[in-house]
């Protein structure tokens, strides 16, 4: 049995109701799809604009490989995350972001 947790987000938009999991790419559940994906996932929790997150020790770790060398570094707040992408640039362009400033 497959022990692993993910983050769900659904909402409507435009008629159309979307999922995401985790940090996909969000994409349109059919009606006709809506039983048989409910049936793969059990809620363990929700969360909404009424009952939002409480996020408590975010971290972000970015982890990757250069030549036979693999590097972690972890942030935990928004000013570590911009020096690491700011002191690593291949790293920023490799994340989609562009070199320069």
């Amino acid at each position: 049995m497959d022990k692993s947790y993910h983050f769900l987000r659904v909402w409507i938009q435009d008629g159309e109701k979307y999922i995401q999991i985790d940090h996909g790419m969000p994409q349109v559940l059919e009606k006709d799809h809506e039983l048989w994906f409910v049936q793969d996932y059990h809620l363990i929790t929700t969360f909404s604009a009424h009952h939002p997150i409480d996020i408590r020790s975010p971290k972000v770790t970015f982890e990757f490989r250069e030549g036979n060398e693999s590097h972690r570094m972890e942030a935990r707040n928004w000013d570590v995350v911009r020096r690491i992408l700011e002191q690593f640039p291949r790293l920023k362009k490799a994340l989609g972001g562009n070199e320069n400033k």
